[in-house]
């Protein structure tokens, strides 16, 4: 999830799902792929 400030001073909430999702930061021209991000990390299961 991502919480951004438009420029009506309202708060938008943009959810991401799946590993092709990447993470868009358009104040400062940025993009990252979760992929990228999680890059090595292991994810055990919780059942």
């Amino acid at each position: 999830m991502q919480y951004n400030k438009t420029e009506e001073n309202k708060w938008l909430l943009t959810e991401y799902e799946g590993e092709n999702a990447s993470l868009s930061l358009t104040s400062v021209n940025f993009a990252l792929s979760f992929q990228e991000i999680y890059q090595g990390v292991i994810f055990n299961d919780l059942l």
